[in-house]
C-alpha cells in the first residue's frame, strides 16, 4: 500500500502541507518507520486525511499505531525565533523576502550575528534572546548547536562561524 489514512488532531491540514515531509510511526505496530509523503488533500481538524506515500508501507499499521506528521524542514523557513518552533536548518546567504525563494548555507564558514560576545573556538547555539543570532553554548542540549566560532565577535556584531548544520 502506498497510501495511509490518519485522523488529525486539533489542527487542520491544507492541501499538500506535508508534501515532501514525513509520516513517522511513533507507536507500534510499525514503530520506528518513516515514510516520505508525496501528496494529500486538505482536511479539517479531527478529520481523516489520506496521505499518498512515495514508498510502500513496510509493516501493517492498525488503529493502535500513532503517526506524527512532519513538514519538510525546508518548507516555510523563517528566521530562527527566540522560542524554537523547529530545528535550525541553515543560514541565509542573503536577505530573502517573505514568500520568496533563496539559498541557505548549512556547512562551511558563515557570517552570523552574535548575541553576546563569542570567543574563538567556542560552541555556538541558536540564541534564545535575539532572533537569527547565535550565542555561546551555556548548557549542553539547552539550545540547538549551530557551529563553532572561528573569529571572536562582540555583542551585536557578526563573526565567522564554522557551521555544523549537516542536513
Amino acid at each position: 500500500a502506498t497510501s495511509l489514512t490518519v485522523t488529525l488532531g486539533a489542527t487542520a491540514a491544507t492541501a499538500n502541507q506535508y508534501a515532501e515531509g514525513y509520516a513517522v510511526i511513533t507507536v507500534t505496530p510499525g514503530q520506528g518507520y518513516m515514510y516520505l509523503i508525496s501528496s494529500h488533500p486538505a482536511a479539517a481538524s479531527s478529520a481523516s486525511l489520506v496521505l499518498t506515500l512515495s514508498d510502500p508501507i513496510e509493516v501493517a499499521l492498525t488503529t493502535s499505531s500513532r503517526v506524527d506528521l512532519v513538514m519538510n524542514p525546508y518548507s516555510a523557513v523563517i528566521v530562527n525565533p527566540t522560542t524554537l518552533t523547529s530545528a535550525p536548518i541553515g543560514v541565509a546567504v542573503n536577505d530573502i523576502a517573505a514568500s520568496s525563494y533563496g539559498f541557505m548555507q548549512f556547512g562551511g564558514v558563515a557570517s552570523i550575528l552574535a548575541d553576546g560576545a563569542n570567543a574563538v573556538g567556542s560552541n555556538l547555539v541558536a540564541s534564545n534572546g535575539v532572533a537569527g543570532a547565535v550565542e555561546d553554548a551555556a548548557a549542553p542540549g539547552a539550545q540547538p548547536l549551530v557551529g563553532t566560532a572561528i573569529t571572536g565577535a562582540a555583542d551585536t556584531e557578526y563573526g565567522a562561524v564554522l557551521l555544523n548544520l549537516n542536513s
